[in-house]
């Protein structure tokens, strides 16, 4: 069992890595065409603003997210699995 979840997480670590490493010379690609046509200052005020942006995106939906995750894999079982006292009616495990 050890040797089948360290392969899968060899496998996660090398698509990660190609999905951060991997994108970057686009990126370069993208900010050097942008500081190019418009300038090295409003190409650096641009991506700033887009990172922000995302952030605070991806922020206000975290909450969310990681509920759809809790739920797609434990369902129910995971407030009575950690011994929760939220499994109560009214809350966020409660349906």
């Amino acid at each position: 069992m050890p040797q089948g979840m360290a392969a899968c997480n060899t496998i996660i670590q090398t698509i990660v890595s190609v999905a951060f490493v991997g994108t970057v010379p686009f990126g370069s690609l993208l900010a050097g065409t942008m500081a190019h046509a418009m300038g090295t200052p409003v190409t650096v005020i641009v991506n700033g603003s887009v990172v922000i942006a995302a952030a605070v995106w991806f922020t206000t939906r975290r909450r969310t997210y990681e509920m759809q995750v809790v739920d797609r894999h434990f369902g129910d079982r995971l407030p009575m699995l950690a011994g929760h006292a939220d499994a109560r009616p009214g809350s966020v495990w409660h349906r």
